[in-house]
């Protein structure tokens, strides 16, 4: 009788430790889980994508009435360092090859005349959001220059 009672005893134990080890091993997923944070939440990719469009806007409206020519280059380098400090200020590099020619190549896009009619600041940022939030989601790095 005796050694049954040490045998359970025994059982209970182990599985009261292996359901300690359980709880600890969720609680420390649990903590990465809250560690890794979106850079860009829902509210601030609104509102980069509401500010793209109005520099698009105003570039359009410019472009339309025929003043455009002499004043866009100016909005351009304007909204490429909002955009530039904004994302710098959001834990965004631009390390990675793909993101920086997608945010430059949408500068220097739109330094072309007649192209600042088309929305290419939104679509950038855009771009540069999805490109951001499925990183952050994933946890992979998409085709970094520094390893």
């Amino acid at each position: 009788m005796d050694n049954l009672s040490q045998t359970e005893e025994g059982r209970m134990a182990g599985l009261n430790q292996a359901r300690m080890k359980s709880d600890l091993q969720k609680e420390d997923a649990g903590d990465f889980q809250s560690s890794r944070q979106e850079r860009i939440s829902n509210i601030t990719a609104v509102f980069m994508v509401v500010m793209a469009l109005l520099f698009d806007g105003v570039q359009a409206f410019l472009e339309w009435i025929l003043i455009g020519f002499a004043v866009n280059w100016l909005i351009n380098i304007l909204a490429w360092l909002t955009f530039f400090i904004w994302f710098k200020f959001r834990d965004v590099s631009f390390m990675n090859l793909k993101r920086a020619a997608i945010f430059n190549g949408g500068f220097f896009l739109e330094l072309i005349p007649l192209m600042a009619q088309l929305p290419l600041w939104t679509a950038t940022i855009v771009t540069m959001i999805i490109m951001v939030k499925l990183e952050d989601k994933t946890g992979v790095k998409l085709a970094s220059i520094v390893k």
